[in-house]
C-alpha cells in the first residue's frame, strides 16, 4: 500500500505542476472570442488545426525516443532523439506547405478581409507549429527521464508570454496576426526552457539532428515510430479533423460554436491527461505497471467522468461566461454533451494505451486499435457531416473511442496478466464516479441553468460528489494481495 501511495502522490503531483500551462488556454480563448467577431473566433479555430498538424512531423520518433529513455540504455536514447530531431528539421516545411494550401481553406462567403488576414497569419502559425514539432522530442526524452517538474515550468513560462502578447497586441491591432505571434513566441520559449531541462536532467545529451550509424537502430525506431504516427494521425482524426469537415458543410459561425465547446472539453482533459504522464516510467517498467495502470485508470478516469459530467450537463452557463455568446444556444450544448462523452469513453483506456505503447513488443499493438476506431470515426463525419451536421462530426468521435476501448483493453489485459475482474476493478472508480457525479449534475440542472452562479455551484458539487465516490471505490478495490496485480507477460 505505501507503493500505492506512492504512485497517487506522483500522478496528483503531476497534475498540479500543470495548472500554470493551463492559464494560456484559459485565458486567451475568451480574449480571441472578444477581439474577433464569430467568423474570425473560426478562422482561428481553423489556423490553430492546422498548426497542430506540423506536431506529427517527427513521424513518431517521439515514442521511439521515449522507450529507449525508459530503459539504462541512455546512449541509444540520444541516437534516437538527434535521429527525431532530423526527421523533423526534413518534414516540418513539406507540412507546412501543404497545410497552408489546402487547410486554409475559408468557406466561399467569407469576407474578403478576413480571408487575407487568415492568410497572413497562417505563415506565422505555421511557423509556431513548426517549433512545436521541434520540441517534441525533447519533451518527450524530458518526461520520459521524469522530468515532469520542468515541463510544467516550462509551459507555465510560456503560457505567460502567450498572454502578455496577447494582451499587449489586441488594443492596437486586431488581427489574427496577434494570437499567431503569440503562439509562436510562447512556442519558442518553451523550446528554449525544454533543451536547457533536458541538459540539466542529462548533461550528455546532444539536442541536435543527426543519423544513427547502425541502420538496423532506425530501422527498428522507424518500426515504432511508425505505430505512433499511426496513433496521431488517429488522434488528429478524432480531435482535429472534425473542423475540417464542418467548415465544407456550415459556415463560420458554426465552426466557431463547435470550436469553442471542443476546445472546452479538449482542454479540461489535456490539462487532467498530463498528471498520467509521471506514471510513464512505472509503465515502462515490468515491475511496477500493473499498479500504475490500476491507479492511474481508476484516479484519471475518475477524474474525467466526474469534470465531463459538471461541464457537459450544467456547465453551459460557464462557457458563456468564458467566451461570450457564441457558445450559448443549442449546437455548443449538444457538441459539449457529445465530446464530454467522447472523452469519458477515452479516459478509460488513456493509461492503458501508454502502458501498452512503451511495454508491448512493438508500439503496433497499441496503433491498430486506435486506427480502426479513428477510420470508422473517420467515415462517419464524412459520410454523414453534410445530412445530419454535428451529430455526425461528434457523435462520430463517441463512436470511434467506443471501438478503442474495446480492442485496447483486448490488448492491454494479457500483457498485465489481469483477469476480467481486474480490469473492471481497474474501470470501477470512474464508472462510480459516472453514477454519482451524472444524478448530481441531473439534479441540479435547473439551479445550473439559472445563473452564472448556479452553475459555477452546480458544476462544483457535481465535480466533488463525483471524486469522492471515486476515490472511496479505489480504495475499495485495492489488491489485498500482491498476486492480485497479475503476472505481466509481453504480447
Amino acid at each position: 500500500m505505501s507503493e500505492d501511495k506512492k504512485t497517487l502522490r506522483e500522478l496528483l503531483a503531476g497534475g498540479g505542476r500543470h495548472i500554470g500551462a493551463a492559464l494560456a488556454g484559459l485565458i486567451t480563448y475568451p480574449i480571441i472570442a472578444r477581439g474577433l467577431d464569430d467568423d474570425g473566433l473560426g478562422a482561428w479555430a481553423l489556423l490553430g488545426a492546422a498548426s497542430f498538424l506540423l506536431s506529427l512531423s517527427d513521424l513518431g520518433l517521439t515514442t521511439s525516443v521515449q522507450r529507449a529513455a525508459v530503459t539504462e540504455d541512455h546512449d541509444r536514447a540520444h541516437r534516437l532523439l538527434s535521429l527525431a530531431l532530423m526527421v523533423v528539421v526534413i518534414i516540418v516545411p513539406f507540412v507546412g506547405v501543404l497545410a497552408y494550401f489546402f487547410l486554409i481553406d475559408l468557406p466561399t462567403d467569407a469576407a474578403p478581409a478576413l480571408v487575407a488576414d487568415a492568410r497572413r497569419a497562417a505563415v506565422v502559425a505555421l511557423c509556431a507549429g513548426g517549433v512545436m514539432a521541434l520540441n517534441g522530442p525533447i519533451r518527450g526524452y524530458v518526461f520520459a527521464r521524469g522530468g515532469i517538474r520542468y515541463v510544467a515550468n516550462a509551459r507555465t513560462a510560456a503560457s505567460l508570454v502567450q498572454v502578455t502578447v496577447i494582451i499587449a497586441g489586441f488594443p492596437f491591432y486586431r488581427s489574427l496576426v496577434v494570437p499567431a505571434s503569440a503562439l509562436f513566441l510562447a512556442y519558442l520559449v518553451d523550446l528554449l526552457l525544454t533543451i536547457r531541462a533536458a541538459r540539466k536532467i542529462d548533461p550528455e545529451v546532444h539536442i541536435r539532428p543527426a543519423l544513427p550509424r547502425d541502420r538496423g537502430e532506425i530501422i527498428t525506431a522507424f518500426r515504432d515510430g511508425g505505430a505512433q504516427l499511426a496513433v496521431n494521425l488517429s488522434v488528429v482524426t478524432a480531435l482535429r479533423v472534425d473542423l475540417f469537415v464542418l467548415v465544407r458543410v456550415a459556415p463560420l459561425s458554426i465552426v466557431a460554436a463547435y470550436g469553442v465547446a471542443g476546445r472546452a472539453v479538449d482542454m479540461s482533459y489535456l490539462i487532467a491527461k498530463q498528471a498520467t504522464v509521471a506514471l510513464m516510467p512505472r509503465l515502462g517498467d515490468p515491475a511496477q505497471r500493473a499498479r500504475a495502470v490500476r491507479i492511474g485508470t481508476g484516479v484519471f478516469a475518475g477524474v474525467i467522468f466526474s469534470g465531463m459530467a459538471a461541464l457537459a450537463i450544467d456547465g453551459q452557463g460557464l462557457l458563456v461566461a468564458w467566451v461570450g455568446d457564441v457558445a450559448g444556444g443549442s449546437t455548443p450544448a449538444l457538441v459539449l454533451m457529445l465530446l464530454a462523452g467522447a472523452a469519458v469513453i477515452m479516459s478509460t483506456y488513456e493509461v492503458a494505451s501508454s502502458m501498452v505503447m512503451l511495454s508491448a513488443r512493438t508500439g503496433w499493438y497499441c496503433a491498430v486499435p486506435i486506427m480502426i476506431g479513428s477510420a470508422v470515426n473517420l467515415t462517419i463525419s464524412i459520410g454523414g457531416a453534410s445530412t445530419y451536421g454535428v451529430w455526425a462530426v461528434a457523435g462520430s468521435t463517441v463512436v470511434g473511442n467506443s471501438i478503442i476501448f474495446f480492442l485496447m483493453w483486448w490488448t492491454a489485459r494479457p500483457l498485465l496478466g489481469w483477469r476480467y475482474r481486474q480490469v473492471l476493478a481497474a474501470l470501477a472508480p470512474g464508472f462510480s464516479a459516472a453514477l454519482s457525479a451524472g444524478s448530481v449534475a441531473l439534479l441540479l440542472r435547473g439551479f445550473g441553468a439559472s445563473s452564472l452562479l448556479g452553475a459555477f455551484i452546480s458544476c462544483a458539487i457535481t465535480g466533488l460528489i463525483g471524486l469522492v465516490a471515486a476515490s472511496l471505490m479505489l480504495k475499495v478495490t485495492a489488491p489485498t494481495e500482491v498476486s492480485d496485480e497479475g503476472d505481466s507477460q509481453t504480447p
